[in-house]
């Protein structure tokens, strides 16, 4: 049933027109900059955008102005680390295509609790609950995870009947262009 509404959802992310795209996620970039959270963070955990996702890059460029460190997500087997990067320069596709920190790009991650996390997902409900990519690897991350995580979607993608399982964990806020910023 997941891997069916991960392909609708995923053309129905790939069906908004691209200028909407890029006014949704500039919107996206603004709800969640403004967040005290992203404001208290020293570091910003934030991945590569790929496809249609939203574009939130903006959000590294802001924290590396406001003097926070970013890091991006690598896969190391089956869990993510997230590796400190001076810039996105140094970002190489890794495994599913995904650009990730080369090996001894930077700093790894350890300490969790001034982060912010922003989360991906092909679409979310309104309870916190994400509907990802199939891998499980932002909940193994999240089940361990003790800083704040945000997921940012789209309103299009915004579902009340999203499948869940025992394993799936939910993020501590939803930001939807158009609406606003919903905490859990």
């Amino acid at each position: 049933m997941k891997t069916k509404l991960r392909r609708s959802l995923s053309a129905a992310r790939d069906a908004i027109p691209a200028a909407e795209r890029s006014a949704l996620s500039a919107e996206l970039c603004s709800l969640i900059s403004a967040m005290p959270e992203f404001t208290a963070a020293e570091c910003l955990l934030i991945y590569c955008p790929i496809a249609s996702e939203p574009e939130l890059l903006p959000l590294a460029e802001k924290a590396y102005a406001d003097g926070k460190s970013v890091a991006f997500p690598k896969i190391d087997g089956r869990k993510l680390v997230f590796i400190k990067v001076n810039d996105t320069s140094s970002l190489k596709p890794g495994r599913y295509g995904i650009p990730e920190p080369d090996d001894g790009a930077g700093e790894r991650v350890t300490v969790f609790a001034d982060t912010l996390c922003v989360v991906p997902a092909l679409a979310a409900d309104k309870q916190g609950s994400r509907l990802g990519y199939g891998g499980g690897y932002y909940d193994r991350f999240l089940k361990d995870y003790d800083g704040f995580s945000v997921c940012g979607v789209f309103p299009q993608l915004v579902r009340e009947d999203l499948p869940r399982e025992p394993h799936d964990v939910s993020v501590n806020a939803l930001a939807i262009a158009g609406e606003g910023v919903i905490r859990f």
